[in-house]
């Protein structure tokens, strides 16, 4: 429960429907609906002379059925239809609550008046009157909503994970929608509004039956989100309010121009405290509308140019009410965050480095808002530390906003959740914008409207954005739509432009909703042989890997043991999961995940999911577990088919809807009184002490009676504590010795453990009759305890039993079991560790990523730690990824986990040539670029590209201004680690014409045929700044070359003397080959010439039978490869 709530004193409360004749209680009364309740007051309007917005301050209490207080703040509606009528003025004060418990609900008014009264958060501030404490009551229903209606899954919450989840339905969320456009509210159908659009080409996509207002208004934006959810997306954004920003077109008060509300203070600041009710009420309509479709949505309160509207930056008069009127009018929407700056940089502005002014917006808000709902905010790409870095750790914030350039969008969203979980407070983390500003998320090719000048990119986001987010442990994605894309983030109204996008991400939701627990999985890339491809985990169960560009990968299954199966899926298509040309893989090793089924060249997501414990790791039996079943990772899970079963129980298959090879079901006769007969032990070894939830997923297994057939007894005789939980209340098993005790039967310790409203499969696990409480168990130290089934009705199903320590998650019909099996492997130790690039040469407010080869490639923890000798010079995070800050020289250290071996760079820093240069705003206007100084050089940043071999690296070079006139870099390429051969590039001068930022430069590599670690090499300019027009950095990017090749293979294997043995996956040239025996003696030696394009074997010699090595040596390549004769 996230409601804001105090608990009553008292336990009765009086149910009087109205007591007040003028009050009107509209909506329907149903749990989760928008109950709404209005009040006849003081007739005034929008422009009275005292001010019905901040003078008059109306709040009301709500009483739920158990007894909790909420208070939600209510506002002035005019004539209480202004959406229709196009009201300024009226009697009617009202109050918006969605409530989230079926029963007997009353309330109280407060309405009180005095100077400012509606920010004062005192109860008792200014004077009671009109229909001050005012009262009633109403009952609510269940909801009859359907999915994907947001009624349906209750309210949106943090519950302290990476996730926010659904009140109701128990499921997390991840989001997919629209960033663009950002004025997405500057519609001409909403009243006072300045029409830069109609969203005229959604217009088809509405339907009889939607909502429209004003004579048949809205059909093109209601539309628009009907557009979206059909496409499967849950998510968008806008601004209310970029009064001075790059729309001047949305706002949410009664000024009808811009000019009227842009000042600094006299008439414009009064202005800015007069809300428009009838536009408001009209974005109602359409955001309950968009509830209605199962969307979230995303209130950007403010963007960076116009951060300094209200109160000069501070938390004054003006912000107060403006967060007021927001959370009152739209709060009670059920999926929602507050994001309380766009691109923020008033930290910079107003020279607040600990950001105490955002921190108090949020407390603000977080007093206000009583639904909890999730808090967030934005920042440039580049200044991400300095806005969220004073944030971590704060009891209001929950979550991060990030905009990031498109290749970061991975590594960033892992960085910031990894430094909010060493903060102690968990943040929910998304990608909600994309740069470069000119692309973001480009139109589709297949497009027939305006595309801009900007080519599809399809593949980099759905590989880069969508599913780095998504494997990152992100919260999702909303796309961003850049200046150069013709359907922009100002003048879009076409959300078909991006249609393929919309598709990629439904087949991305699609795969996480039901393949995945990704609540209970993290980030862990390293566990792929690939530093480009992307692995969200949950080590020894279930794994998804992101192949960037097909082709195959390595597992990294060291000290896991067991069978897993190896199934692909089309992040372009979607579909079923498929069989590629593996379809097992055990554990103990680093395993090959093989090819995919098609298309082997694409992108393909791989899932490994655990199907047996049988296979890998050392043998069971060895004493690690003394238990039959182990809590691994906070989660205890039992097929009940697979337990020992005594007299009375018997395994069955015949029900369908159970897990496994099937279900137990006791026969043994009614024992309704007398707990303790067929009773099944289960040993079970806790490793994590805590409080463990206990449920089983069963059934009733005969007639249609929820009531009968439907409960076994459940004992744990040496838990630490066993108790049945609700709200609060605690009851204790019959002749347990301690009380309260549940109602119904019991004795001896044991709970009668039923399920209930259902004779269906369901994982409802309750004790005490009539009064369902859940079911918990304490360890209060490691070690193995027992817990203990015993028969009560006779045909009551139990398919699987799980102990959870989160209390969520253990659900998931797809979770393995947790046997004991004595797992574990000896790892592969760490040997060494090589930092490059060795010297790296930046500019202030530039960044580089190093990267740290660890040594063997096959090495079981690839775990670095990076420290910079001086942090105020150039910081450095988790990833290597390193940012100058100020003029200098440091030493940037990697220590491996494993061993503790280091290696360094050493980076040079060196201010601009304009130090006062504060470098580009992706948003502002061209013709308001406050770095277009005359005789100052545009600074190009540093850049780096990955790839696997035989593919093409992209490098994207940028300036921080625009050149006047075309410009070009001539190239030298060095290498690193790489060589000469293993790339070539394209051209080797970079230009940039004449008005651009942007210069593109490929580099071909070299598919090679050979097993190696990735390569590098570094680019750099022949001439200095002075004769090339722009300031450079020593070194311009890093290119890092992914090997992807297998080793030689020889065919047939096992193969019979004088037999033709064919040999692939080996570079064309001239080699020697010869085969030893396993003595090392040689056996046969001859030429052969491997030819691009043709078969190339050999005649096997009069072999014996056994097992020889084959070696290949040429002039630049050499092989290895064994062979079984027979």
């Amino acid at each position: 429960m996230h409601l804001k709530t105090t608990l009553l004193a008292i336990a009765c409360l009086l149910s009087v429907t109205l007591t007040h004749g003028q009050t009107t209680i509209l909506g329907e009364l149903k749990k989760w609906h928008t109950v709404r309740i209005q009040f006849q007051g003081p007739s005034t309007s929008e422009s009275a002379a005292v001010n019905p917005f901040l003078d008059y301050r109306l709040n009301v209490k709500f009483t739920a059925p158990d007894g909790r207080q909420i208070d939600v703040p209510g506002f002035y509606a005019a004539d209480g239809n202004a959406a229709e009528t196009n009201a300024s003025s009226g009697a009617i004060w009202e109050v918006r609550f969605s409530p989230d418990q079926i029963g007997s609900w009353s309330y109280s008014a407060s309405f009180r008046t005095g100077s400012d009264i509606a920010i004062d958060l005192a109860s008792n501030a200014g004077t009671a009157t009109s229909f001050d404490g005012a009262n009633g009551s109403f009952s609510i229903g269940a909801s009859d909503k359907p999915l994907p209606d947001n009624r349906a899954k209750g309210r949106l919450s943090y519950v302290g994970e990476r996730y926010l989840q659904f009140e109701e339905s128990d499921t997390y969320f991840l989001k997919a929608g629209a960033d663009s456009p950002e004025n997405l509210l500057a519609c001409a159908d909403f009243d006072n509004t300045v029409g830069s659009k109609t969203w005229g080409p959604h217009a088809q996509d509405w339907n009889s039956g939607d909502p429209t207002w004003d004579g048949g208004k809205g059909k093109g934006i209601i539309g628009a989100v009907n557009y979206l959810a059909d496409k499967g997306m849950n998510a968008f954004s806008f601004l209310t309010m970029n009064v001075i920003g790059d729309g001047k077109d949305v706002w949410p008060w009664v000024s009808s121009a811009h000019s009227g509300l842009d000042g600094a203070g006299g008439q414009d600041a009064e202005n800015r405290t007069r809300y428009d009710v009838s536009k408001l009420e009209q974005w109602e309509i359409l955001f309950a509308h968009a509830d209605s479709k199962g969307m979230y949505l995303h209130f950007k309160t403010q963007e960076t140019e116009n951060d300094q509207l209200l109160d000069g930056g501070d938390l004054g008069t003006t912000r107060k009410l403006y967060y007021r009127e927001l959370i009152a009018r739209f709060g009670h929407h059920l999926a929602l965050n507050w994001n309380l700056g766009e691109e923020n940089d008033i930290f910079a502005e107003l020279s607040d480095p600990n950001q105490s002014r955002i921190k108090s917006y949020a407390a603000y808000v977080r007093d206000l808002d009583p639904y909890d709902h999730n808090i967030v905010i934005h920042s440039y790409p580049s200044q991400k530390q300095p806005v969220y870095g004073p944030l971590l750790g704060n009891e209001d914030f929950t979550g991060a906003s990030l905009q990031s350039n498109i290749n970061n969008v991975h590594d960033d969203v892992k960085y910031w959740i990894d430094q909010a979980e060493a903060s102690g407070k968990t943040w929910v983390v998304a990608n909600d914008e994309q740069g470069g500003h000119q692309v973001g998320v480009a139109a589709d090719a297949s497009y027939s409207g305006d595309k801009g000048e900007q080519a599809d990119n399809r593949d980099e986001v759905r590989h880069r954005i969508l599913w780095g987010t998504l494997l990152a442990g992100g919260a999702g994605v909303e796309y961003y739509f850049g200046y150069q894309t013709g359907e922009t983030d100002l003048t879009a109204e076409d959300w078909r432009s991006r249609a393929t996008k919309w598709d990629d991400a439904r087949h991305a939701l699609d795969f996480f909703n039901e393949h995945l627990p990704f609540w209970s999985m993290s980030s862990n890339d390293g566990l792929t042989g690939k530093s480009d491809n992307y692995c969200l985990a949950k080590s020894g169960e279930i794994y998804a890997i992101y192949l960037n560009g097909g082709g195959t990968d390595q597992l990294n299954l060291n000290g896991q043991s067991g069978t897993y199966e190896v199934l692909w899926y089309n992040p372009a298509s979607g579909g079923s999961l498929q069989t590629g040309s593996v379809s097992s893989i055990e554990g103990g090793g680093s395993r090959s995940l093989g090819n995919a089924p098609s298309s082997q060249n694409s992108d393909w997501v791989v899932l490994v999911r655990k199907t047996s414990d049988s296979g890998g790791g050392s043998d069971p039996g060895d004493g690690a577990c003394q238990g039959a079943y182990q809590e691994q990772n906070g989660l205890v899970v039992i097929e009940a088919e697979n337990l020992n079963t005594t007299s009375g129980w018997v395994q069955r298959s015949a029900a369908s809807g159970y897990t496994g090879s099937g279900y137990l079901e006791w026969i043994g006769g009614d024992n309704f009184g007398s707990p303790g007969n067929g009773t099944i032990p289960v040993p079970i070894q806790i490793n994590t002490p805590g409080k463990y939830r206990f449920q089983w997923h069963s059934k009733v297994g005969q007639g249609t009676n929820p009531t009968e057939h439907n409960d076994s007894w459940l004992r744990f005789p040496d838990a630490s504590d066993f108790y049945g939980e609700k709200s609060g209340s605690r009851v204790y098993p019959h002749g347990s010795g301690k009380s309260p005790n549940p109602e119904g039967a019991g004795s001896a310790g044991w709970f009668k453990v039923y399920i209930s409203g259902s004779t269906a499969w369901s994982w409802a696990t309750y004790t005490s009759d009539n009064d369902g409480h859940f079911i918990y168990v304490e360890f209060d130290t490691p070690g193995t305890y027992t817990m203990e089934i015993s028969g009560r009705s006779n045909n009551h199903l139990i398919d699987r039993i799980t102990l959870s320590l989160n209390d969520s998650g253990a659900t998931d019909l797809n979770l393995a079991e947790t046997p004991c099996d004595g797992s574990g492997n000896e790892p592969v130790a760490v040997s060494g560790v090589t930092v490059s690039p060795e010297v790296v040469s930046l500019f202030i407010g530039q960044s580089l990523r190093l990267s740290a080869d660890v040594q063997p490639a096959s090495a079981s923890d690839k775990r670095v730690t990076w420290s910079s000798s001086d942090a105020s010079i150039v910081s450095v995070n988790t990833n290597g990824e390193i940012l100058a800050l100020a003029p200098g020289q440091v030493t940037i250290t990697a220590v491996t986990a494993d061993g503790g071996y280091s290696d360094t760079a050493l980076v040079d820093v060196s201010p601009p040539d304009d130090p006062n240069d504060p470098g580009d705003d992706p948003d502002d206007d061209p013709d308001d670029d406050p770095n277009d100084t005359p005789g100052v050089l545009p600074v190009m940043n540093g850049t780096t590209a990955t790839g696997l071999e035989g593919s093409n690296l992209v490098f994207e070079f940028t300036l921080d201004k625009a050149v006047s006139e075309r410009v070009e870099i001539p190239l030298i390429f060095d290498d690193i680690t790489a060589r000469r051969n293993d790339y070539e590039p394209l051209q080797e001068i970079l230009v940039f014409e004449a008005g651009a930022t942007l210069a593109i430069l490929e580099v071909a590599t070299v598919s090679d045929n050979r097993i190696e670690n990735n390569e590098s090499f570094e680019i750099r300019a022949t001439d200095d700044s002075g004769s090339l027009g722009v300031q450079v950095p020593e070194v311009l990017a890093i290119g890092t070359i992914v090997d992807d090749d297998q080793p030689m293979k020889v065919s047939p294997n096992p193969a019979t003397p004088f037999s033709q043995v064919a040999i692939a996956y080996v570079q064309e040239g001239s080699y020697q080959l010869e085969l030893f025996d396993t003595s090392g003696n040689l056996q046969q030696r001859l030429t052969i010439e491997v030819r691009e394009g043709e078969e190339t074997s050999f005649e096997l010699g009069d072999l014996a039978r056994g097992l020889y090595i084959v070696n290949l040596t040429g002039s630049d390549y050499s092989y290895t490869a064994k062979l079984m004769v027979r």
